[in-house]
């Protein structure tokens, strides 16, 4: 069993199922999702459900967002992403290392090589992200000091527990958080030093695509679309059809398994209504969904309903 966690709220559900869908195709591996949020987990079925079908676990974990009360958000940036400096105090003391994925990523190779890297001796292995030595200097690091992308990390939670990095997080976020410019990244960067690089095919920003890979994913292990231009909202985003590709991987699964809820849901609100001409289509529309499948799917996708 292999534990992968990730940060989402209600609004990256799909890009959720589609990372996992990725991450599920490269491996017949069963996997421990730990899933942490800041809504009731019944806003998360439809990825629950997924993630069963695929023949994983999943566990949810609700959040306590009052500790991240300085914390800067974006139209880019949710409050979501913070909620990784929490790992080591919310995830379950038998966890001492996990894989921590950003749900705007998908990956291309078996993970396995990650979980095999020795980091007992490492707060996190992840890959050094370029910036200026200016940016470096703004979060109190020296020149030669180690910068990287939080996006994919292999976190050593047994290390981050002893050394209580959860409370180092939230101290430096409330006296740097002004001074922010890549979020809790720079929080992550700016705290820990332990630091074991992994190569850069493990975490290709769109960035490093150009720069290193030569417009080919042929050697790239997890595409990270870090950017402001995502595939779903960047028409011109390089690597949207592997997104695409991906998403159409669940989609009638999804699909069937939310109309099939909604319908039943239907039923119960007009049985309480006393709306009893209108049960019969209802129920009619749950059969046809059944037994002939996306013919009869309505125009909707990813709707959960409160």
């Amino acid at each position: 069993m292999r534990d992968v966690c990730i940060t989402i709220d209600s609004s990256y559900i799909q890009h959720a199922v589609v990372m996992l869908e990725s991450l599920f195709e490269q491996s017949d591996t069963v996997y421990s999702i730990h899933i942490i949020i800041n809504n009731s987990p019944k806003k998360f079925w439809t990825l629950k459900q997924f993630i069963s079908y695929r023949g994983s676990i999943s566990y949810f974990y609700q959040i306590d967002t009052d500790k991240l009360s300085y914390a800067l958000i974006s139209k880019h940036i949710s409050l979501a992403t913070y909620y990784r400096l929490l790992l080591a105090e919310i995830l379950p003391d038998t966890l001492e290392k996990i894989l921590f994925l950003d749900c705007d990523l998908l990956v291309l190779k078996d993970v396995d090589y990650l979980f095999n890297i020795d980091i007992s001796e490492f707060d996190i292995a992840a890959i050094e992200e370029e910036i200026s030595i200016d940016d470096k200097l703004r979060i109190g690091l020296n020149a030669h000091d180690i910068y990287i992308n939080a996006g994919v990390m292999m976190v050593n939670l047994f290390n981050w527990r002893q050394s209580n990095l959860t409370n180092s997080f939230l101290i430096y976020l409330k006296n740097n958080h002004s001074n922010l410019l890549y979020w809790d990244q720079d929080i992550i960067n700016g705290v820990i030093r332990k630091i074991k690089t992994i190569d850069k095919s493990w975490n290709v920003t769109e960035l490093n695509y150009y720069k290193y890979f030569s417009r080919s994913v042929e050697n790239i292990n997890i595409i990270h679309f870090s950017g402001k231009c995502k595939p779903w909202n960047c028409d011109k985003h390089p690597l949207k059809f592997y997104y695409y590709f991906y998403l159409s991987k669940p989609l009638s699964f999804l699909k069937r398994f939310i109309y099939l809820r909604n319908g039943f849901r239907n039923i119960l609100d007009l049985l309480k209504k006393r709306f009893y001409n209108k049960v019969l289509k209802e129920i009619l529309n749950v059969l046809l969904i059944v037994f002939l499948g996306k013919k009869y799917y309505r125009n909707l996708f990813f709707y959960n309903r409160n």
